[in-house]
């Protein structure tokens, strides 16, 4: 089970992370991104958008979501976040974003998804990529490769 994380979300609303996963009855596959990223965060939310296509005309959005965790809340602020979703085109019934706070908990969250985040030059961020599949109990089942977009959303559905 995911560890309680304080998130905000495009409402700027505080929520715990684990409870995005159990009050939707849905598993979800989940990213990391920052919006000024224009490499891994860009080909992510590229693959989300197609994995978003795939759930819409498959009518899978009460069954399987996606759930993107921006780590830099000192410059993602919700407004910016919502703008870079609207940017990707998400459905907020299928794709959702949300943003880490910006306490020592970060880190953590990070680890609980072995996600590993390094401050580079200009405000920037060395980070890897992957897709988490989180179960609708809020365990992380699997980590795929970005480029297995298929393979996750077979292993969601099958959950």
């Amino acid at each position: 089970m995911i560890s309680t994380f304080e998130v905000t979300d495009l409402n700027n609303q505080k929520k715990y992370l684990k409870d995005i996963f159990l009050e939707d009855n849905k598993s979800y596959i989940v990213g990391f991104i920052y919006t000024n990223c224009a490499t891994y965060c860009a080909a992510q939310s590229s693959n989300f958008q197609q994995l978003q296509q795939k759930i819409d005309s498959r009518g899978l959005h009460d069954r399987v979501g996606l759930l993107s965790i921006s780590f830099d809340p000192d410059h993602d602020s919700p407004e910016k976040v919502r703008s870079y979703a609207k940017k990707y085109q998400a459905d907020e019934k299928i794709w959702k974003f949300s943003i880490a706070g910006k306490d020592n908990l970060r880190a953590q969250l990070f680890d609980q998804f072995g996600v590993i985040v390094i401050p580079a030059e200009l405000g920037e961020f060395e980070h890897n990529s992957a897709l988490l599949l989180v179960d609708k109990g809020g365990r992380i089942i699997r980590v795929f490769d970005d480029n297995q977009i298929d393979e996750a959303l077979n292993q969601a559905i099958s959950l």
